[in-house]
């Protein structure tokens, strides 16, 4: 235990002076909006890190791959706001955007007026009517108990537009969805706890797929690359002076860079299914 206890220590010794390199600090620097400054992404990290020892057992590499995707889409990992979270997952940081990460990449987009995705419960009076003019009516349950989540449903209003996008999973569907997810299984993982978050963040995550949108665009590879964490494979995402390639392409990734720049050594055994593109599927 000992042992152990003075491995932590070294590794966070490790991760705080790797937070605090020049290196890093830059390529922070090009990635973060002008809102959000470096060293206060600097300091949530640590937080994170405190938060869940676990990702000090994690490899350098994904750590700094993770705070660099993460900051590309200005989304602040494991705060309050829940727009994402560092996952420790087969000793790698996996990246997760959470529901409310990605209600903020939309609006940003510029392309709606109006977003929202919430749970529906068993004493709840729901209804949903879709085809040429959709329509949700949903009146909760204020005057007894509501029971158990049946299901979650979104609503998206394109910028001009008079009727909605929607969409509505089953309790049953999203606990699918729960069950094919390889960082579910950490019990840091938001899914084990924020299980309601998740539900409204998988229908909206559906939903948003039938918004016309550019394929480029920070929401649709937020997706991209929270359905890869989903299936276990190293996470990418591209941006102006960022690219995370295959790791049979002759150059070199950000997080590699960075991490030959700082001196870093990982133990990395390889990552899975890292060969080719990720292949959507709506779920």
């Amino acid at each position: 235990m000992e042992a152990k206890r003075e491995l932590v220590k070294s590794k966070s010794g490790q991760i705080k002076d790797m937070l605090k390199a020049p290196e890093l600090a830059e390529a922070l620097q090009r990635a973060l909006p002008e809102h959000i400054t470096v060293g206060r992404m600097v300091q949530v990290a640590l937080t994170a890190l405190n938060q869940n020892p676990e990702l000090l057992e994690c490899d350098n590499k994904s750590f700094v791959r993770a705070l660099i995707q993460t900051s590309i889409l200005a989304l602040e990992p494991d705060t309050p706001l829940g727009q994402s979270y560092f996952v420790p997952f087969k000793k790698k940081v996996q990246l997760i955007v959470g529901y409310r990460g990605l209600i903020s990449l939309a609006y940003r987009s510029g392309l709606i007026d109006s977003i929202c995705a919430f749970p529906v419960y068993e004493g709840d009076k729901f209804h949903i009517q879709k085809g040429t003019k959709p329509m949700i009516e949903h009146f909760e349950n204020i005057e007894g108990p509501r029971g158990k989540v049946r299901g979650y449903y979104s609503s998206i209003y394109l910028r001009g537009s008079r009727h909605p996008i929607i969409d509505y999973m089953t309790q049953e569907e999203v606990d699918k969805i729960k069950a094919r997810s390889a960082s579910a299984k950490s019990p840091y993982s938001p899914w084990n706890t924020d299980p309601i978050e998740m539900g409204r963040k998988s229908v909206l995550k559906r939903n948003i797929k039938y918004a016309p949108a550019n394929i480029e665009s920070l929401t649709f590879q937020a997706i991209a690359i929270d359905t890869e964490a989903d299936i276990g494979r190293t996470q990418r995402i591209r941006a102006e002076g960022f690219e995370v390639l295959n790791e049979d392409d002759e150059q070199t990734s950000k997080a590699d860079e960075i991490k030959k720049n700082l001196g870093i050594e990982d133990d990395d055994e390889g990552d899975e299914g890292t060969a080719g593109p990720v292949e959507e599927k709506t779920t």
